[in-house]
């Protein structure tokens, strides 16, 4: 179920990828992501573990380490990303469980026709 919660998770998550994919160094450290986003650099850490699980991130340790895009943009669709993240939500039956899941089968095929790229230009 897509709840605003999810939303504001997802797009997060989604602004965090913008901010590697864009960074001139090409890697990016969780405290800058997380100025850049005005979050905190635990919640970034969080957010990306399972980005970097399904390969859509690398993390680097060490001095020089942080964040990187192991995805090319143009290739990452944002119903990909969306799909990712930790589904908690509880699920309804009857009657509003098929309307709602109707309008999160809607609400992630619009994702699909987005990608990471689209993000970066708009």
């Amino acid at each position: 179920m897509v709840t605003n919660r999810t939303v504001d998770t997802f797009a997060v998550v989604v602004e965090a990828l913008v901010v590697m994919a864009t960074a001139r160094e090409g890697i990016i450290s969780s405290e800058r992501i997380a100025d850049e986003l005005g979050v905190n650099a635990v919640i970034i850490r969080r957010l990306l573990a399972p980005m970097r699980a399904a390969g859509y991130v690398e993390a680097r340790r060490g001095v020089g380490g942080g964040w990187a895009i192991a995805r090319d943009p143009q290739r990452l669709r944002l119903g990909d990303i969306y799909r990712v993240l930790p589904a908690n939500q509880r699920l309804r039956s009857g009657v509003l469980g098929r309307i709602l899941a109707k309008a999160a089968a809607e609400f992630i095929a619009e994702l699909d026709r987005a990608t990471l790229a689209d993000v970066m230009t708009r």
